[in-house]
């Protein structure tokens, strides 16, 4: 069987604070440390879907952004779609649509992938960098890098 997989990430790639065993037993305040989160974690997101049913999925989606957007060329992404002033910039202001439609647009791509759920895989995995060494460290523990391609 042939997958096609498209894989997305998040978070900072690079190495920001070593394995400690203390911020295991005594994470950083959030307050004190607002960016502790999302310096130490990295997190991929992908979607898997069988080849002989991508141009069926490719269609519906395509056709979703000629109904809402009247072009297929339109990035969906989470960020610009949680973020208000994202939102605006990429969406309301140069297509004209309002966020009424946005939300229906977005509710339909959710239907598709709803419907399609015993041919779309979706699949995350968030790593804590500090139990993960770097490509320059050899201290026995695996890269985030080898990980990831193990779990494809």
């Amino acid at each position: 069987m042939i997958y096609k997989v498209f894989i997305d990430d998040s978070g900072k790639k690079e190495y920001l604070n070593p394995y400690s065993r203390e911020f295991i037993d005594t994470p950083p305040d959030f307050q004190k440390y607002p960016h502790f989160w999302r310096d130490n974690y990295f997190v991929l997101c992908g979607v898997r879907i069988h080849q002989k049913h991508l141009g069926v999925y490719n269609d519906a989606i395509n056709k979703l952004k000629m109904q809402y957007f009247k072009t297929k060329n339109v990035e969906m992404k989470s960020d610009w779609l949680r973020n208000p002033i994202q939102r605006k910039k990429h969406y309301l202001t140069p297509f004209g649509i309002s966020e009424a439609e946005l939300i229906k647009f977005v509710d339909s791509v959710y239907e598709i992938i709803h419907n399609g759920v015993q041919d779309i895989k979706l699949m995350a995995v968030v790593f804590d960098k500090r139990f993960y060494k770097d490509d320059t460290a050899d201290d026995g523990r695996q890269s985030v890098v080898k990980v990831s391609a193990d779990l494809v």
